[in-house]
């Protein structure tokens, strides 16, 4: 995949640098020096927080936006680049849309869409299942993205990004050592209490289905929404 484009507001590239090491490799940076014809086609913007409100309504809703004064928050760069990729995936899938496309889209992004809304989860879920072989894909299409993206635009609560790591933890529930679901257990624990990037648990399980594999599971975009993730979300812990 190629790297999305962001563009960034004059006086707005204040980002840290040790979140620009992790970011750079990932998003191509655009600032208010390029042509006109190029800053419309990013991917993703970053606003002024003083004039958000009167800039928002010049692009398009499903944009990904990230303000300036999150620029040093991770939990906000972790949602702001997983709407870029997701985003990325979804135009990928426009260009080869078909019904069998959109249901293995939707599996892949299962727990990743559980771990940001159950609702929406539940919502998507029943709106993939009722696409009709005769249904327009493109008006089906336009509809599942804006769905999603919405989805995706605001941060989750740990308490719901545990709920979908316990649901992806039951896969092992008859595979595991009695010490391997006790530890991965504390590792989801440990998150939930504030001590522990969401990389940890996530990547145990990782682990965990080298040794029992998973062809379902091993596909979701949960363990990797973006590339570079792991070390992005272990910043604040480092």
């Amino acid at each position: 995949m190629t790297k999305p484009s962001v563009f960034i507001f004059e006086g707005d590239n204040q980002i840290p640098i040790n979140i620009q090491q992790q970011v750079i490799p990932i998003v191509k940076l655009m600032t208010h020096n390029v042509q006109e014809k190029v800053k419309d086609k990013a991917a993703g913007i970053i606003f002024p927080t003083q004039s958000a409100y009167q800039l928002i309504g010049l692009y398009p809703a499903s944009i990904p936006i990230l303000l300036s004064d999150k620029l040093q928050d991770i939990d906000s760069w972790d949602c702001f680049l997983t709407q870029l990729y997701v985003l990325q995936r979804l135009e990928n899938l426009y260009l080869n849309l078909t019904h069998s496309e959109v249901i293995q889209f939707h599996s892949c992004h299962k727990y990743l869409i559980m771990a940001y809304s159950p609702v929406g989860y539940k919502f998507t879920g029943r709106l993939v299942a009722s696409m009709q072989k005769n249904a327009d894909l493109h008006v089906f299409f336009n509809y599942y993205k804006v769905c999603l993206m919405e989805i995706f635009a605001s941060i989750p609560t740990r308490n719901i990004q545990v709920n979908a790591l316990s649901h992806m933890q039951g896969y092992f529930k008859r595979k595991a050592t009695k010490d391997e679901k006790k530890r991965l257990l504390w590792l989801i624990n440990d998150y939930r209490e504030g001590h522990l990037p969401i990389s940890q648990p996530l990547t145990m399980m990782r682990q965990l289905l080298e040794q029992y594999p998973d062809n379902y599971l091993s596909k979701q975009y949960f363990f990797k929404p973006y590339p570079n993730c792991v070390t992005v979300r272990e910043i604040p812990y480092r």
